[in-house]
């Protein structure tokens, strides 16, 4: 319901132009080459842009193409899941349904974690209202009101995770390659995840035999495929540098500190209320993680089942929450958006284990939810 609200107040407000969700800035998108309903607002636009792009054709390794000037090539294309699908649902790049079906499949994507959530539910005979969870998944509601890949990334992993509780390690492999090509990002879960789970298929076998060696292989692959692709993308754009993220990270709490204090402006409304949206975030993250945390059974954290190796990739991710460079925390948008797979993992947690969280947490979550689907109605 409140995903319907967002997207039918927010393409009211745009003029009902789905290309309102895009958010394109003049900085890139040239009016005069770009398709004529294409909103172009001032300034740098946002991330929607590129896969407005990228949805024409994905494999579109120019610079500048069907109006719209990618930044980082490389960096853009990796995500290449979300554009695809359009793509291939629009009939191959029809420029008219571009803009609306970027928004519909991130809408499908919404429902469908929360679709499977629910059957995580019912595997483990936890309340039903627990698969509601991801409704405070923040940077959800942000991927879907600007055109990213978040949602793509959300819905393939919890698929994933379905897939290794029922032993499926054929599916595990493919959504968790669709979850990869979403979102690189991801990597920072699935990859200790699959080491985890295949110590557990090691210890379950019992002894290294050619169908373990085989599973093993499966598990290793979509780590492969990316590498592949990233060499792929070096040599076809002859790119400085295969990889490089270094701009993300930092020495511990740099990150943390430099948003903290840049994000502590009273000098005008704008500012007030962008500090009010970054403290907000920021610390529900940290009482949810402590919620989660608590929740977690630590006498059983190496049994190597599913949810003690999602725990152990929980605290993983938490503490690389703290090595997350200036570039990340310089606003909310950019910690919250990256914080939506870690906050599914702790989402996760709570369905399996059968916790709540109290009416406090769940007020404060309510609260912070109510604001920003307003502010995401209003603003660009």
């Amino acid at each position: 319901m409140l995903v319907i609200l967002l997207v039918g107040l927010r393409v009211a407000i745009g003029g009902f132009n789905f290309s309102y969700f895009v958010v394109a800035g003049s900085d890139f998108a040239d009016s005069e080459a770009a398709h004529p309903n294409l909103i172009i607002n001032e300034g740098q636009g946002y991330d929607g842009q590129f896969f407005y792009r990228y949805a024409h054709y994905p494999l579109e390794f120019e610079k500048t193409a069907y109006g719209v000037t990618v930044d980082h090539i490389e960096y853009r294309i990796q995500r290449i899941v979300y554009p695809a699908t359009v793509w291939l649902f629009s009939v191959g790049g029809k420029k008219e349904w571009i803009p609306f079906l970027l928004v519909l499949f991130n809408v499908l994507a919404f429902i469908g974690i929360i679709v499977f959530a629910l059957k995580i539910c019912e595997i483990y005979g936890s309340k039903l209202s627990l698969a509601l969870l991801p409704i405070f998944s923040f940077g959800a509601y942000m991927a879907l009101a600007r055109d990213t890949s978040e949602l793509f990334e959300v819905f393939f992993f919890t698929v994933a995770v379905f897939a290794m509780i029922k032993d499926k390690i054929g599916l595990y492999f493919i959504f968790v390659v669709l979850s990869i090509f979403s979102r690189e990002t991801s990597l920072v879960v699935i990859g200790p995840l699959s080491l985890l789970y295949g110590i557990k298929l090691l210890k379950t076998e019992g002894k290294i035999n050619s169908k373990l060696i085989f599973k093993g292989l499966v598990l290793i692959f979509p780590l492969l495929l990316i590498v592949l692709w990233k060499y792929y993308l070096h040599i076809t754009i002859n790119s400085k540098v295969l990889v490089d993220g270094s701009q993300n990270l930092s020495w511990p709490f740099v990150g943390i500190l430099y948003g903290a204090k840049n994000n502590f402006n009273f000098n005008d409304y704008k500012s007030i209320f962008e500090t009010l949206f970054w403290y907000l975030f920021f610390v529900w993250n940290i009482v949810f993680a402590i919620s989660v945390i608590k929740a977690i059974n630590f006498k059983q954290l190496f049994s190597f089942e599913v949810v003690s190796m999602l725990s152990i990739v929980y605290l993983f991710w938490t503490a690389f929450s703290l090595i997350l460079g200036p570039a990340i925390y310089v606003d909310d948008w950019g910690f919250v958006r990256i914080f939506t797979l870690w906050n599914m993992l702790g989402f996760l947690i709570l369905m399996i284990n059968n916790k709540s969280i109290n009416r406090i947490k769940l007020l404060y979550s309510i609260s912070i939810l109510f604001l920003l689907i307003v502010r995401l109605i209003i603003r660009v």
